[in-house]
C-alpha cells in the first residue's frame, strides 16, 4: 500500500490531530487531572509537564505508531498481534493501558465510520489479530496506514496528541487562557519536529523482528498517578 506525500495525506494528518474528531481524545488529560496537585500549575510547569511527557510516553508511543504504520502497509499479509503485545509491555501502569485501548476502540470506530472504505481491510486485521482492541499508537499507526499517510506525519500525530490532549486539558483543570496553552504548545514544535523525523526512522520498512528493539523509555511518576487517578471517586477526566 502506497502512502504519498501531498494535500489529500495532510488533511488526513489535520483531521486526526484535531481535538473535535469523535475518537475520546477529549475526554482524557494524559495525567494532567492528577499532576495538577503539585507538579503543574501554570504555564511554565505546564510546558514542562509536556516535555516530561515528549521525552517519555511520546517517543515510545511514536515509535509504536510508524511500526504499526509498517506492519499496516503490509495488511493483510502483516500481523498486529506481535506489536500489541510489545506495545503493552511497555505500559506497565494498568490504569494507563484501559486508558490508551478505550482511546484506540475509539478511533477505529471513528475511522471506520468517516473512511468506510479506505480504512476497512486494516480494521478487519486489527479486529482478527487483536479482538480485545489496541493502544492508541497501534490503532492509529495502523489506521494511518490505510490512510496513504507517511512516516513522518504517522509520528507527528502521535507526538501531537501526547501534548495537545493534557495541554488543552489545562483551560479546564487550571483555567488557563487558550492563548497561554497554545503558546506551551508552539515551545515544543522544534522538539516535536525533530521527534517526529527520530521516530519515522524507527522500524521503517522492517519486518516484525524490530519490534523488541523499539525505545521503552519510562515515566514512573506518571504510571504511579494514573493508579491513583483511577480511584478517585470525583473526577473530571477518564485519564
Amino acid at each position: 500500500m502506497s502512502s504519498p506525500v501531498g494535500t489529500d495525506a495532510l488533511s488526513v494528518l489535520l483531521m486526526l490531530a484535531d481535538g473535535r474528531m469523535p475518537a475520546g481524545g477529549h475526554a482524557h488529560s494524559g495525567g494532567l487531572e492528577e499532576a495538577v496537585s503539585g507538579r503543574a500549575h501554570d504555564e511554565q510547569s505546564l510546558t514542562g509537564y509536556l516535555q516530561g511527557r515528549l521525552a517519555t510516553s511520546g517517543a515510545m508511543e511514536a515509535a509504536l505508531a510508524v511500526a504499526a504504520w509498517t506492519i499496516g502497509r503490509q495488511t493483510p499479509v502483516g500481523s498486529f498481534l506481535l506489536l500489541a503485545q510489545e506495545a503493552a509491555a511497555r505500559v506497565p501502569s494498568p490504569a494507563q493501558r484501559a486508558a490508551s485501548s478505550a482511546q484506540g476502540r475509539a478511533l477505529c470506530r471513528a475511522a471506520g465510520q468517516i473512511w468506510p472504505g479506505a480504512s476497512c481491510e486494516v480494521l478487519d486485521a486489527l479486529s482478527r489479530d487483536v479482538p480485545e482492541g489496541l493502544l492508541l499508537p497501534v490503532a492509529g499507526g495502523a489506521i494511518a496506514a490505510a490512510l496513504g499517510m507517511n512516516a513522518y506525519q504517522v509520528a507527528t500525530w502521535s507526538l501531537y496528541g501526547t501534548v495537545t490532549a493534557p495541554a488543552w486539558a489545562a483551560t479546564r483543570l487550571l483555567g488557563m487562557a487558550p492563548y497561554a496553552v497554545c503558546r506551551s504548545i508552539a515551545a515544543l514544535n522544534g522538539e516535536i519536529c525533530r521527534m517526529a523525523q527520530q521516530a519515522s526512522r524507527t522500524g521503517h520498512g522492517r519486518a516484525l523482528d524490530f519490534a523488541e528493539d523499539l525505545p521503552a523509555g519510562g515515566a514512573p511518576l506518571s504510571e504511579i498517578g494514573a493508579e491513583a487517578h483511577s480511584i478517585w471517586e470525583v473526577r473530571m477526566f477518564a485519564s
